[in-house]
């Protein structure tokens, strides 16, 4: 195992894991408890010098994935730090590679073939355009972007790596598994960048629908409390002045 083919393909051990999408540059924590995910990590450990590929599964529920139920593209990382004993493992992990897989064995010691997928260039200016746009649209949506930390934000304008961007943001913003996968499939930089764009778009309609269902709920509360406060005081008033006896139609009218 972690062997180069003559097509200078790498072949290493395999981590499946639970919709966890594992972008290049990110840190990530996994706790395997899975027989097969446990040996995956012992194999890297012993065997590759702590390197592993990390793939998601298309659906967290299969406990038993096999080769379909798993997406083609994944990540070559580095384990940098082990804890647990033989029935389950925590480990972290950082991301260093997009890596299209040609084969893959499942099983007890999964394994796969992968070659890199290498980072392409789009337009400089396109580029810089996107980038604005993202950070004007991550500006402009407080209720998606919080989850980003601060220091992230900041990178932006610091000269921060553009194919890094939008691995960075995918990481941290609340994206459905395969929305990841789609950023992480995809080679081109500008691509990727307007992928998380559109995504991002489709957030914000769906927070400013959430925000103003919200709105209406709290009016509509806000005055049915309202008129039960104001039938209560009214109930009050009639049982000190001896009218308790009212029918509610009285106190409708009232």
């Amino acid at each position: 195992m972690n062997q180069k083919s003559p097509e200078n393909n790498l072949t290493l051990p395999l981590l499946i894991t639970r919709g966890l999408v594992v972008f290049p540059n990110m840190s990530e924590e996994i706790e395997a408890s899975r027989p097969f995910s446990v040996a995956a990590i012992k194999d890297a450990k012993e065997m590759t010098n702590s390197l592993i590929f990390v793939v998601a599964q298309k659906t967290p529920d299969v406990d038993s994935p096999k080769e379909e139920d798993i997406y083609d593209v994944g990540t070559l990382c580095r384990i940098v730090s082990y804890a647990g004993n033989g029935s389950s493992m925590r480990i972290r992990l950082i991301g260093s590679k997009r890596v299209k897989f040609l084969k893959t064995v499942l099983g007890e010691n999964p394994s796969a073939e992968g070659t890199f997928l290498e980072n392409v260039s789009g337009d400089a200016s396109e580029l810089e355009g996107l980038v604005k746009k993202l950070l004007e649209s991550l500006s402009s949506t407080p209720e998606i972007s919080r989850g980003i930390p601060r220091s992230a934000i900041n990178q932006l304008g610091k000269g921060v790596s553009s194919e890094d961007i939008p691995d960075t943001f995918a990481g941290y913003l609340p994206l459905s598994t395969d929305q990841r996968q789609s950023i992480l499939a995809e080679p081109n930089v500008n691509k990727r960048l307007q992928l998380l764009l559109n995504i991002l778009s489709s957030l914000r309609q769906i927070a400013e629908v959430e925000s103003s269902i919200s709105e209406k709920v709290r009016v509509s509360t806000e005055k049915s409390q309202k008129e039960y406060y104001l039938r209560e005081k009214m109930k009050a008033i009639k049982e000190e002045l001896g009218e308790g006896g009212s029918s509610s139609n009285d106190e409708d009218s009232i």
